[in-house]
């Protein structure tokens, strides 16, 4: 190569901004807070996200591990992956722990994680694309965050509104959770009303991480669009809606027992519906009976395992 080319070559790479610079692998963890009225509901867990090319997953740590990002063993043991244990947190109170994983592929533009159905501890699987955010980049918004600099965007995303704080300095694209879809990589997030807190506290780039892929590629488990799993949902809640009433029946008989997807208000995935009280009884499941003929999908795949 003529060296006045090669000279010129190296001088031009050496302008290209550090934004624009694509680092093979990026690890972060994230400090992920779930603020909720009742103060004994309150979590806070340590989450990994890990970008290897064009491919990432978010996991919550469950294992111990002498490694900062141990989604290899995780990845290792699929059908783990969404076994929920009860634990009891009062007298009146229990949560289902289990291991939630995340995983994305830009390639194909696609989510998959294990939703739970609440209170049964089971998972489905459930897949959406990549392109879930309507972000509005803030102007004179710049911030440093762990010594990066970056930029605020927000969104309204099913009954929420987030305000995510990204940087290019770290990565082109990605984010914890669903967040995506801005040009940068999303370190914090939190709604308005500080519900839900996700903040970064180590960030690690070109490390040499373990490869990833999908951890759910080797069950043999339907993934459920989004609107297969409200259907699926849904059903959960009314039957549930109707256990408790049966049980409650003899004490409170004429008690209307409220219960919403709307009022609901969980960070997995805010649900779309009213309050399931004796009037709206019916009403609700002859709209979910339509669902279910509209899906071809039918109360055997609820119990379905």
């Amino acid at each position: 190569m003529n060296l006045k080319y090669f000279i010129f070559f190296w001088l031009f790479v050496a302008k290209i901004p550090a934004a624009y610079t694509q680092v093979p692998s990026v690890g972060i963890q994230y400090i992920v807070s779930v603020n909720t009225d009742d103060i004994v509901m309150r979590t806070k867990e340590i989450y990994s996200l890990v970008i290897v090319k064009n491919e990432s997953i978010y996991y919550n740590h469950l294992i111990d591990s002498m490694s900062d990002f141990p989604h290899k063993a995780i990845l290792a043991q699929p059908k783990k992956i969404g076994i929920g244990t009860k634990v009891k947190l009062s007298d009146n109170h229990t949560t289902v722990i289990a291991q939630d994983v995340l995983y994305k592929n830009y390639e194909q533009d696609s989510i998959i994680y294990n939703a739970e159905l609440m209170h049964t501890g089971r998972f489905e699987l459930v897949g959406e694309s990549l392109q879930l955010f309507d972000w509005h980049i803030l102007p004179n918004s710049d911030t440093l965050i762990l010594g990066y600099k970056c930029q605020a965007a927000k969104a309204d995303f099913r009954g929420r509104t987030y305000t995510a704080y990204f940087s290019p300095q770290l990565h082109a694209f990605g984010g914890p959770w669903k967040f995506d879809g801005l040009p940068g990589l999303i370190l914090q997030v939190q709604c308005h009303e500080k519900f839900f807190v996700i903040e970064p506290y180590k960030i690690v780039l070109n490390a040499t991480l373990d490869p990833i892929k999908n951890p759910y590629r080797e069950l043999s488990k339907e993934t459920l669009n989004r609107e297969q799993y409200i259907y699926v949902f849904g059903q959960g809640r009314l039957d549930y809606y109707k256990f408790i009433k049966a049980g409650l029946a003899k004490y409170l008989p004429d008690t209307p027992l409220p219960f919403s997807f709307l009022s609901d208000k969980r960070i997995e995935d805010d649900m779309e519906g009213e309050d399931i009280t004796d009037s709206s009884l019916k009403g609700i499941e002859e709209r979910l009976k339509k669902t279910a003929e509209r899906l071809n999908m039918g109360k055997k795949d609820n119990k379905k395992k």
